[in-house]
């Protein structure tokens, strides 16, 4: 049933015309299949172990004595962190808490906030923010005796947190747009029962 109804979309004109941007349905995708979606963002990370393990991975020096070169990384990790979690922890909640009381009263308060969180992809904003605090934060411990890989993981580590903040400022945009009345009704479109359920 799912394959025909996707099938009669993909030749619908006001399906195209109203879906989700391709990045973003990729966003929904990953918040609706966490079990799939978590797996695959570990790969990377279990690619750069096993070329270590292999002495496939090459090495950017930052200085010449290993333990330093290790230190300068960890260093940048530990920026990445603070960074994200300063991010996350001060606009994201001031932003939906702006939302929320600005809405509060309405009649259809509980409709428009789904509607919001939904079309600003709020949940992969703040989902995958607190992943990257936890995967950093994980592989401290760990700092010693990741020293082959430490270079391959910061750049991983400065890849995941440049997507977050891609994605942070798209909510923080589309929060700005649902904000004004005609934004806040063209969100409204694509989330008819028929497309919301098949627009990833």
């Amino acid at each position: 049933m799912r394959r025909i109804v996707a099938q009669h979309l993909a030749s619908n004109s006001e399906f195209r015309n109203y879906r989700y941007p391709r990045l973003m349905r990729l966003a929904r995708w990953a918040v609706q299949y966490p079990a799939l979606a978590l797996p695959i963002a570990a790969v990377p990370y279990i690619a750069a172990l096993l070329l270590a393990r292999l002495d496939w991975l090459p090495i950017f020096p930052l200085s010449t004595d290993s333990q330093a070169h290790a230190l300068d990384f960890w260093t940048i990790n530990i920026g990445v962190l603070t960074a994200q979690a300063a991010l996350i922890g001060l606009i994201f909640p001031l932003v939906i808490a702006f939302v929320g009381l600005l809405n509060q009263g309405r009649a259809s308060f509980a409709s428009r906030l789904t509607i919001y969180i939904e079309s600003s992809s709020a949940i992969f904003v703040g989902v995958n923010s607190l992943l990257l605090c936890v995967g950093i934060a994980t592989q401290l411990p760990f700092a010693a005796k990741m020293n082959d890989t430490v270079a391959a993981f910061t750049l991983l580590n400065l890849a995941w947190f440049t997507l977050n903040v891609g994605a942070l400022v798209w909510f923080v945009l589309r929060t700005i747009d649902f904000l004004h009345p005609e934004s806040a009704r063209r969100s409204c479109k694509p989330m008819s029962p028929m497309w919301s359920g098949h627009a990833s």
